[in-house]
């Protein structure tokens, strides 16, 4: 049922010694088996019994009550705030109208019922706002920016939770400075940017760890989880939800549970643990539809029909696809519903119905594009990009694959990484202590032999890694560059040997383009050779980065590059190479030396009749002296 803010439910008739009662069987019922009541709460509940049936006290009272039980319980939450709401709209008694409509704005909002919650949210920032009440003030701004997360309104959000933070640190207020840090990272995490998430998810980390706040830190640590699940860092991010299972408090609440077992269930079907996944999302699914929660029982259709999209179960996988989508539709959560559109999709790719994928995808890219979130942008980029090349519209299926690879590099740089790594060796060294004893040993004897077993295990271990890594690395050294990371030219001739040839038998375009970096003799002498080294990583590194995954650019020799284009027409080549070039010519060397300018001169070839790719290549070549006697910086076809 949908509240109003106006509205009169359950007006408290019971007696007081009935209210207690009822009051504690509720907490309880919400809580583990065998867990007190928490103390504050007994607290609470006690002195009620002793106030008067209106009044200031007891508007206050129940104010507070609504506040602590909005995790507890939010249907009963929501009933004491109403009460208060209509106590306080009798005398009238501002603060009073202004915190029983922060409970009931977070209450509705736990329930789903977003447009009642952000209504209730604004009119109890204004009531706090003029009351001069920060602390207030600062409840209600977090609560805000959650409500716009959930819409899928996340520069709003962001900007309330950045709000929140200084006006918490303003007020000393650490674990409120460590709400806004996490909730803001969690917004940066839906736009993509994992960098940023991370730093602050540490920040947060941080602040609950001093105030030894299991319940802040499960909470970030579940956030943790499912920011290394996006980088597709499986088993971290079941290692951080399994802690943030752990680091739950005595009093948990039961909504952030059912969300970490559902983290639990997708890093379980990643790592193709895929009865332990269903038997979590199913777990999740039981729990949010007990407690009414929409936006948990979404989550955990959607897990469980990307679960049985994997076990092959096509029809059970759509059916819960389509469940999860009404659901965020009708909670108006646009960012959920893209990231769903998405999964329904490519199940719909994978059972042969491109038309539909194709129309739901295209409308999933547009809706991202409006909420600004760059990684479900890029993934619509990248589905659309396949399911043009299998229609044979390879014009748009190139343009949708750049517009994600340059969207993808954004999104994962080398700096997001080197920030979870530190994260990692940070966080895990205190959580990743053993729980229990090994079973201890009956005597003395087979202690020291299962020890020995172990030492053999560990060191034959480590030699099968080192073998392993081994040869990754004489596998690289065989096809890769060492400076650029580029292929280097064995590799290329060696692939050239069969794709020419092919290209030939079955008369599809192909094209050959050669390119050298313009008085590279002058950057290593004026410069020094290390800038010239610089030099060569950022050039092979724009040209990699702005081509399809079908080329192949390799680093020639010396600051010679060379770049095959399977089925691309000699039209084609030329505006790739020639947006290669502006590229390069625009980029911002003078970042690296003020006087340093880098500028390519490049050949380009596409003529199926010459015998072998050594010929095309060298005609290439050819187009490439043109370049360099007419001026350089340019391209000669």
């Amino acid at each position: 049922m949908t509240l109003d803010d106006s509205s009169a439910i359950n007006p408290f008739v019971r007696n007081l010694k009935e209210s207690l009662c009822y009051l504690k069987s509720v907490i309880i019922s919400g809580l583990p088996g065998d867990v007190q009541l928490p103390p504050h709460l007994l607290g609470l509940l006690e002195e009620l019994d002793t106030l008067p049936e209106k009044g200031v006290m007891r508007i206050e009272m129940l104010c507070d009550l609504a506040w602590e039980l909005r995790r507890l319980d939010t249907q009963e939450s929501i009933k004491l705030a109403q009460e208060a709401l209509t106590l306080s709209e009798e005398i009238p008694f501002k603060p009073g109208i202004a915190s029983s409509l922060l409970s009931l704005g977070f209450a509705q909002m736990r329930l789903g019922n977003y447009d009642d919650a952000k209504r209730h949210a604004e009119k109890s920032y204004r009531l706090y706002q003029n009351l001069n009440d920060a602390s207030g003030s600062y409840k209600a701004l977090n609560l805000l920016g959650t409500i716009h997360g959930q819409l899928g309104e996340l520069s709003q959000a962001l900007a309330k939770f950045l709000e929140t933070q200084k006006l918490c640190e303003s007020l000393n207020d650490n674990q409120g400075a460590a709400a806004a840090l996490n909730n803001a990272a969690l917004t940066h995490t839906y736009l993509g940017d994992f960098a940023s998430a991370l730093e602050l998810y540490l920040q947060a980390l941080g602040h609950y760890e001093i105030l030894n706040f299991d319940e802040g830190v499960a909470r970030t640590l579940a956030n943790l989880g499912s920011a290394y699940y996006e980088l597709n860092r499986y088993q971290e991010a079941l290692d951080s939800f399994e802690q943030a299972l752990k680091r739950q408090g005595e009093w948990r609440d039961q909504n952030v549970h059912a969300y970490i077992l559902i983290g639990i269930s997708q890093a379980q079907q990643r790592l193709k643990n895929l009865d332990e996944a269903l038997t979590h999302a199913y777990e999740s699914l039981d729990l949010c539809e007990r407690l009414d929660n929409r936006v948990g029982m979404a989550n955990a259709l959607d897990a469980l029909a990307t679960i049985f999209a994997e076990q092959g179960k096509l029809d059970a996988a759509e059916e819960y696809f389509q469940k999860s989508l009404v659901i965020v539709q009708n909670l108006g959560d646009r960012l959920e519903e893209v990231k769903i559109s998405l999964r329904l999709g490519e199940l719909w790719h994978s059972s042969a119905r491109p038309q539909k994928a194709l129309e739901l995808i295209e409308k999933a890219l547009k809706t991202s594009k409006d909420i600004g979130s760059k990684a479900e942008v890029y993934k619509a980029h990248q589905l659309l990009s396949s399911l043009y090349e299998e229609q044979e519209d390879f014009s748009s299926a190139l343009w949708h694959h750049k517009s994600y690879a340059n969207l993808k590099d954004e999104v994962f740089n080398a700096n997001s990484d080197l920030k979870l790594q530190s994260l990692r060796v940070t966080h895990q060294v205190e959580q990743t202590k053993r729980e229990s004893e090994i079973f201890r040993l009956k005597n003395v004897a087979l202690a020291e032999a299962n020890e020995k077993l172990i030492a053999l295990n560990e060191s034959l271990h480590e030699l099968n890694e080192q073998k392993s890594s081994l040869l990754k690395q004489l596998e690289r050294q065989a096809c890769e560059d060492g400076l650029t990371g580029l292929y280097n030219r064995r590799y290329f001739d060696t692939q050239m040997q069969n794709l020419y040839p092919k290209a030939q038998q079955k008369q599809k375009a192909f094209s050959m383009m050669i390119c050298d970096i313009d008085n590279f003799k002058q950057v290593n002498d004026n410069f020094s050779h290390q800038m010239g080294d610089e030099v060569l990583k950022h050039v092979a590194e724009l040209l990699r980065s702005n081509l399809r995954e079908t080329d192949i650019l390799a680093r020639y020799g010396g600051e010679e590059f060379v770049l095959c284009m399977p089925s691309t027409s000699l039209a084609q080549a030329v505006n790739v190479c020639e947006r290669l070039r502006e590229c390069v010519e625009k980029y911002n060397w003078q970042s690296f030396n003020p006087k340093l300018k880098v500028t390519l001169s490049m050949g380009l070839a596409s003529d199926l009749t010459v015998e072998n790719h050594e010929k095309l290549l060298s005609l290439a070549d050819i187009k490439l002296y043109e370049s360099k006697r007419n001026g350089k910086n340019q391209l000669r076809f």
